[in-house]
């Protein structure tokens, strides 16, 4: 009966807050060489490390929100070997973090172990949990007081079609809530999306349509959370800001895409460190990326006495992307950093406002381009948004 959920509901617990929630099954998508097992490793050692019962611990973050749970955590991972969890382990830890996270984090590199293993598999047009599941759930609760599961890669566990099957991605998210529901403990199964689906990710709800696989697959997870690679002109500045080499790798995002419970759906920000491993930058990228959309006022005062020196030299700036190192919007790109459509928004505002003017030179040249009529005033300039307070 109804009658039972009276009164307050039980608040949400989580393992990170806002993002990955205690004891049910998640789905961590992204492309293949983005960082995500790093990242899995380094949240696996967090939890195993953290104990919360400490006035001076250090509160441990990971993919943009804080560590609540400690406990034991087992990393199955088929893709990096011994040798590879070896140095990934030495480039985020201590030898001293090591020895104490040793009797809580169980790391099995498949590789060197028996090899891939089904733990759902198909067979005879029928699609079910093999002897390796079992195996898995009985090993699991013997250790008790497990916090997370961590499964990498699905396709290397999961020997049924789940990209095509509904049924297989049914069967696969009810063998793994299972194991979340015996146990307690939040599991999370590393995922690929589709090449084809990377192009030109911009929101949330594209790097959704671009996990790879039934749409069986994601609906049937309890939380999916997304990375992708950002590109194009809004990497330009963030990382500018970051002191990042220009590429698709450096600057990576993410977010939930999917949850059925309260989420943070936030789209935050990793740089890529020293070490390969994604750092939360968000709250520094935000503001690289609010300063590239505005214009200050020693900014504009520079653009107006480049106006004035160019057309006095008679090699006038231009308002035509076409002219090439005489387009104005350009040199504003090279010299402050700004985006495209901040500087091309500033130019077109200023020529609509009658401070810049498109006139002929009357020297030899006879040449067109933008002379200054006036300079703006700072109110008028902070009015129309070009000013970064």
């Amino acid at each position: 009966h109804v009658g039972r959920f009276k009164g307050d509901p039980p608040e949400m617990e989580y393992l990170v807050e806002g993002i990955f929630p205690q004891g049910v099954p998640a789905l961590l998508a992204a492309s293949g060489g983005i960082g995500k097992s790093f990242a899995l490793l380094d949240l696996a050692l967090k939890v195993a490390l953290f104990r919360g019962d400490d006035p001076f611990e250090v509160t441990p973050f990971a993919f943009g929100g804080r560590v609540t749970k400690g406990g034991k955590v087992v990393f199955l991972t088929a893709e990096d070997s011994a040798d590879s969890v070896h140095r990934r382990l030495a480039q985020i830890s201590t030898p001293d973090e090591i020895e104490k996270a040793s009797p809580n984090l169980v790391v099995v590199p498949l590789p060197d172990a028996t090899g891939a293993i089904a733990l759902v598999n198909e067979g005879m047009g029928v699609v079910s949990m093999t002897e390796h599941y079992h195996d898995l759930m009985d090993q699991l609760l013997n250790m008790g007081d497990v916090a997370l599961v961590i499964i990498d890669p699905l396709q290397a566990f999961c020997w049924a079609d789940v990209n095509a099957d509904p049924k297989a991605a049914q069967v696969w998210w009810t063998a793994m809530s299972s194991i979340c529901a015996k146990t307690g403990a939040t599991l999370i199964v590393a995922h690929h999306m589709r090449k084809d689906g990377l192009n030109g990710i911009t929101k949330a709800e594209e790097a959704r349509e671009a996990i790879r696989g039934s749409t069986a697959l994601v609906d049937g997870a309890r939380l999916v959370y997304a990375m992708w690679a950002i590109s194009g002109d809004a990497e330009i500045s963030p990382c500018k800001a970051l002191a990042l080499p220009l590429n698709k790798q450096s600057i990576v995002c993410g977010c939930v895409v999917k949850a059925n419970d309260v989420a943070d759906r936030d789209v935050r920000f990793y740089g890529r460190g020293k070490t390969g491993l994604l750092e939360d930058r968000t709250a520094e990228v935000e503001v690289a990326r609010r300063e590239a959309n505005e214009i200050s006022q020693q900014q504009v005062d520079q653009t107006f006495s480049e106006v004035e020196l160019r057309w006095n030299r008679e090699n006038p700036f231009s308002n035509a992307a076409q002219t090439s190192d005489r387009y104005i919007v350009r040199w504003m790109t090279d010299k402050f950093g700004v985006t495209k459509h901040a500087a091309k928004r500033a130019v077109d505002s200023w020529i609509d406002d009658g401070y810049l003017a498109i006139e002929q030179l009357s020297g030899k040249t006879k040449q067109k381009g933008l002379c200054v009529v006036h300079r703006p005033e700072s109110d008028r300039v902070e009015q129309r948004g070009f000013v970064n307070d």
